[in-house]
């Protein structure tokens, strides 16, 4: 949970369209209203949960995309246990998990995958395959089939960083489209995470986000509502009928008379965490910078030292924010409801 509320931390900052995430460890006992982010959508039907481990623990994929960012599911084409692929705009990504355990038939598999992979194609994720040098070319012979993949699919490795705190680079981003990738770069840790997060753009033409349009319930006029529901003739329209039939036709009344009389709003998108303050900020700010310069050596006490101040600052801004909303002595209780139903619901 803490990395959730830090990575919706992280999302407020840097406004990506995309969140992709490797080894999130989720299993069926955790729902997906516990993995919501404000202003980003999980892709529920993308999300993959390891289960070929001992109670399904480890790997783990999930997808969130900002509000308005359209993500069309693509089926999957190769019998690899860990990947997900979907299209947005033009472009097909595959995001990718392979243990460091996997057995030759998986890497027999992303081999296949690697070779069926159309235009406009991106492949990212954690490969875990620390003996391949991309720059040379040099490789393990386990490895062999799979950099001759990439290379005869004309993909292109774009990473030239380390992505793991022994210095390894496991997580990689090939594309056979490399013109249109740019910023290639190690965007600060997770947590206490041992990989790096990457952060890339890629260029897919003009995003104008959907503007989500509700009910504004505070302009209705409810005079007008009440006179058209009370002139209807309730005992000609239910009688003879079903409870499922007389419930269809009162629904559809109501729904005519709020259509006519409601009007509609555009709604306003938070896009970062209700309890979410400058301090915290400020604090995964620095922790960035610190990170920009310890990266590739030794982790030094002061990045963890803020590291342990953001996790805490988190932690105790929720508490607050929750205390607050708890002791509300107000009429009101919307925002109490609200945050309740953030938590409750997955759209």
């Amino acid at each position: 949970m803490r990395k959730i509320d830090e990575l919706a931390c992280v999302a407020s900052e840097e406004k990506p369209d995309l969140i992709l995430v490797t080894e999130s460890w989720c299993h069926s006992g955790i729902s997906d209203e516990f993995l919501s982010i404000d202003g980003y959508v999980l892709q529920t039907d993308l999300r993959m949960d390891r289960s070929d481990t001992a109670q399904g623990r480890g790997g783990g994929l999930l997808i969130y995309a900002k509000n308005g960012v359209v993500v069309t599911k693509l089926e999957n084409s190769v019998k690899f246990t860990q990947y997900c692929c979907f299209l947005v705009h033009d472009i097909t990504v595959y995001l990718i998990y392979r243990s460091p355990n996997a057995n030759a038939e998986t890497m027999e598999a992303m081999t296949e995958l690697v070779r069926s992979v159309g235009k406009n194609s991106i492949m990212i994720g954690d490969f875990n395959l620390p003996e391949v040098n991309w720059r040379t070319g040099e490789t393990s012979r386990r490895a062999l089939a799979f950099v001759e993949a990439v290379e005869d699919s004309f993909m292109t490795q774009m990473i030239d960083f380390p992505t793991h705190t022994k210095g390894n680079c496991l997580d990689l981003l090939l594309t056979n489209m490399p013109e249109r990738v740019t910023e290639v770069g190690d965007a600060g840790r997770l947590g206490s995470s041992d990989h790096v997060m990457l952060a890339f753009r890629v260029q897919s033409g003009l995003f104008i986000p959907a503007a989500k349009r509700v009910k504004n319930w505070r302009r209705a006029d409810w005079r007008k509502i009440r006179e058209e529901i009370g002139q209807v003739d309730w005992r000609q329209e239910l009688t003879g009928l079903t409870t499922d039939r007389m419930w269809a036709v009162l629904k559809r009344k109501v729904d005519a008379a709020v259509a006519k009389h409601v009007p509609e709003r555009i709604e306003a998108c938070r896009g970062r965490p209700c309890w979410m303050n400058q301090q915290i900020l400020a604090a995964i700010r620095r922790k960035k910078r610190l990170w920009r310069k310890v990266r590739g050596g030794l982790i030094t006490e002061e990045y963890k030292e803020e590291d342990k101040k953001v996790k805490n600052l988190i932690r105790n801004a929720k508490r607050r924010f929750e205390k607050r909303l708890a002791a509300k002595e107000s009429g009101s209780n919307r925002q109490v409801f609200a945050y309740i139903k953030r938590k409750t619901k997955s759209r």
